[in-house]
């Protein structure tokens, strides 16, 4: 971010975007690799810190399907937020800003749809609804800077 701001202050706001999306593929790189992993073991992972006392197989086995669900946040999170703080970088704050009612919103709709189609109860289904909003979030504010980013100029080296 410093970098980013940096170039920004220096005028030089198309180098500043390529490093932005520099940023962002390898951060998505590792936030999909990260959710994978948290994937494959989460049932082993969960067991191990937590099924003692009254917390059985059978809770371990709903804690897993509930993360399921909720494993994808991992990856609109940390992009949603990367994005963000590169555009508080560059001097561009109302683009997040907007963005952060987007997660919100589309997980309300989905809670909502959820609750008359009488799927409610399914944790799979609720740790998606954050998900799915977050995944919108990024994908907002990936889009809308890609619109906004300014074309470099022939004359600038």
């Amino acid at each position: 971010m410093p970098e980013i701001a940096r170039l920004r202050a220096a005028n030089q706001t198309a180098h500043a975007y390529r490093l932005m999306s520099r940023s962002v593929g390898l951060m998505a790189v590792a936030a999909v690799i990260s959710c994978g992993v948290g994937l494959l073991l989460r049932t082993p992972a969960i067991s191990l810190l937590f099924e003692r006392g009254s917390f059985t197989a059978e809770s371990t086995a709903l804690v897993a399907n509930v993360f399921a669900g909720l494993a994808p946040c991992l990856i609109g999170w940390t992009l949603m937020d990367l994005i963000s703080r590169c555009c508080f970088a560059l001097d561009r704050p109302r683009l997040p800003l907007i963005a952060a009612f987007l997660p919100v919103t589309v997980n309300g709709i989905f809670l909502s749809i959820l609750r008359w189609r009488g799927h409610l109860g399914n944790p799979v289904l609720l740790g998606l609804g954050a998900s799915t909003g977050l995944l919108a979030g990024f994908t907002f504010l990936f889009v809308m800077t890609k619109m906004f980013q300014p074309k470099p100029s022939i004359f600038t080296s």
